[in-house]
């Protein structure tokens, strides 16, 4: 599930919570995402400085590790 890249340009603190407590009740693997949206010619490029925690990095490798057995 990509969550809008886990950050609060696109969600809210509740919001993200919400996505996050379906993903896992769900059994869903949460992700940053793989695209970009977001330039604003008024502020800084925010482009690479999002990131998603390191337990969601390890549940996808699980995961991949899994489906290629």
């Amino acid at each position: 599930m990509n969550l809008g890249t886990l950050n609060k340009i696109n969600n809210s603190d509740r919001i993200l919570k919400k996505k996050i407590t379906f993903a896992k009740n769900e059994g869903l693997l949460i992700c940053g995402g793989s695209d970009f949206h977001y330039l604003n010619k008024n502020e800084e490029n925010v482009l690479g400085k999002f990131s998603i925690p390191y337990e969601y990095l390890e549940k996808i490798k699980e995961a991949n590790l899994k489906h290629n057995r």
